[in-house]
């Protein structure tokens, strides 16, 4: 037998209280407070259509429901359903076309849709409230039928489907927005407003435009391969923020005051323009690098601390890093374009940078030094280029030495008259 069903007290039931209300996005105390008797299952499996009728029969399912296999037919229709506490998975479902709730209002648990190949139709009209979503290798879908939007999840996960768009995630904070290897998707435009572990979208279609713009906190945060990215009021990444290997042409974050690790910006061929005109801290690493038409690395206007390096290196004409006052880790700036390094100079010799290398180097100027800023006394050398530097250190510690050789031989002269005026003496 695939399945067997419980029964759960009433009274048990009834002391149970959904606990992810408003924006609140935690299932974990999700229950029901009726279910109709022969509405509790225990890891229900459902591989034939008669199975799916038993549950399509409930308006509240408690338990684990797993719908499976290749003789579902080409539709499943849970209409009717409005609650299921527990977990929803449709997996290897290789036949069905279509998949119908539309009176599903929650899932406390797990959804899932894992390789349904050939469906092409999902309607969750009512669907806002569920524990974790998870879709994987949906090869024929277009929509996801969010019509009302998802506004309590813990997290989401959509990846190597056909989607064209990603539109209805309206969460308040989630855990993980992770959307990946979506060929097909043109837009994500998502209502989200925190995420604390994260947020990553990459290696969907290159041409997806991002719109994250009710977002205002998220801790990692990945875009790699997006046409743009729209954030207008993210003001905090407390883990590390990545834009790379993408389309976008402008990267703007204005609004955005801290980054609680690294910072890198790499390998976007069209980027031309970056402002982060608020940004004050960078805990990590900075890095801009191969991004081949960006003539400037951008308005940082209030950066004041690095707590890693500086690495740059890219074709710049123009840059500034004004308020800068503290690089924790070394500095190096490669441009073959005609940024001076007059600036970037001063703040090491300031002793703005406080790592043991600096570099920087331009179309016609080269300078650098390796040192023990910690006060170990190691030698430090700075010149027009980072060979002739080293060559000059050579070259004061070899005048050094014939100094003290002239001072020898004036030594041993001046012993060698004294010794004859005593001869002269004794005669």
């Amino acid at each position: 037998m695939l399945f067997q069903k419980i029964a759960l007290p009433l009274a048990l039931l009834a002391t149970g209280a959904l606990a992810a209300t408003g924006n609140n996005s935690t299932l974990t105390t999700a229950t029901p407070t009726a279910v109709s008797k022969g509405c509790s299952f225990s890891d229900f499996t459902a591989t034939v259509p008669s199975q799916v009728q038993e549950v399509a029969a409930c308006p509240t399912a408690v338990g684990n429901i797993v719908i499976l296999g290749s003789d579902l037919g080409s539709s499943v229709d849970l209409t009717g359903v409005k609650q299921i506490f527990g977990d929803l998975s449709i997996k290897n479902a290789t036949r069905i076309i279509s998949f119908v709730a539309p009176d599903l209002e929650l899932i406390s648990g797990n959804f899932e849709i894992i390789s349904a190949t050939v469906l092409e139709t999902i309607n969750l009209a009512q669907l806002t409230t569920v524990g974790t979503l998870l879709w994987n290798h949906l090869n024929a879908i277009n929509s996801t039928g969010l019509t009302s939007g998802l506004t309590t999840a813990d997290s989401v996960t959509i990846s190597d489907t056909t989607l064209a768009a990603l539109e209805g995630i309206n969460v308040f904070q989630l855990k993980t927005f992770d959307i990946n290897n979506n060929g097909n998707i043109q837009l994500i435009d998502s209502g989200l407003k925190s995420v604390t572990d994260l947020l990553s979208v990459s290696f969907n279609s290159e041409s997806v435009d991002v719109k994250l713009d009710y977002l205002t906190s998220a801790k990692n945060v990945v875009f790699q391969s997006v046409n743009s990215i729209s954030a207008a009021n993210l003001t905090s990444v407390n883990g590390s923020l990545t834009i790379s290997s993408s389309n976008l042409k402008e990267l703007s974050l204005d609004k955005l005051t801290n980054v609680g690790a690294a910072l890198t910006i790499d390998d976007n061929t069209k980027l031309t323009d970056v402002s982060f005109a608020s940004l004050k801290n960078i805990a990590g690493a900075f890095e801009i690098a191969d991004n081949t038409n960006l003539g400037d690395f951008g308005d940082f206007e209030k950066l004041a601390t690095v707590g890693g390096s500086v690495n740059f290196t890219g074709t710049f004409d123009n840059g500034t890093l004004p308020a800068l006052t503290r690089v924790s880790g070394g500095f190096s700036l490669d441009s073959d374009g005609d940024l001076p390094c007059k600036e970037f100079n001063k703040l090491n010799s300031d002793g703005v940078v406080k790592g043991d290398k600096y570099f920087c180097a331009g179309k016609s100027e080269s300078t650098s030094s390796s040192s023990a800023k910690s006060g170990s006394g190691s030698a430090t050398a700075d010149s027009s280029s980072s060979g002739s530097g080293s060559a000059s250190s050579s070259s004061t510690s070899s005048k050094k030495s014939s100094g003290s050789s002239n001072n020898a031989g004036l030594t041993g002269l001046f012993m060698s008259m004294i010794m004859m005026c005593f001869g002269v003496a004794l005669i």
